[in-house]
């Protein structure tokens, strides 16, 4: 690959829907998605998590629209190095996961 790595912290997401138990199976929560999409939150320091606030905002505008419950799963890099996983709740709060 030509250029350089990317420097600093980048986050990638995927956008999860729930799914309630249907009769005799298990809740579940499903990706919205077949990838995981940049996340390029705000950097002007004005946010306390700025990536966390990105993801609810982003699962404030899905439900908005009539949407049921949704989360955000994010994967967090420094430059390609994997850093680590977790879930951003629509109350802000993250849950670290394996991946």
């Amino acid at each position: 690959m030509t250029g350089r790595d990317p420097v600093g912290p980048l986050w990638f997401f995927m956008l999860q829907l729930y799914e309630p138990p249907a009769v005799g199976q298990p809740a579940s929560w499903n990706n919205t998605s077949d990838r995981y999409v940049e996340l390029k939150p705000r950097r002007d320091g004005a946010e306390t998590d700025p990536v966390a606030e990105y993801c609810v905002r982003h699962m404030q505008a899905r439900m908005r629209n009539g949407q049921p419950k949704f989360r955000v799963v994010v994967k967090e890099f420094n430059g390609r190095v994997f850093r680590g996983a977790f879930v951003v709740h629509i109350d802000s709060t993250r849950t670290p996961i394996g991946v």
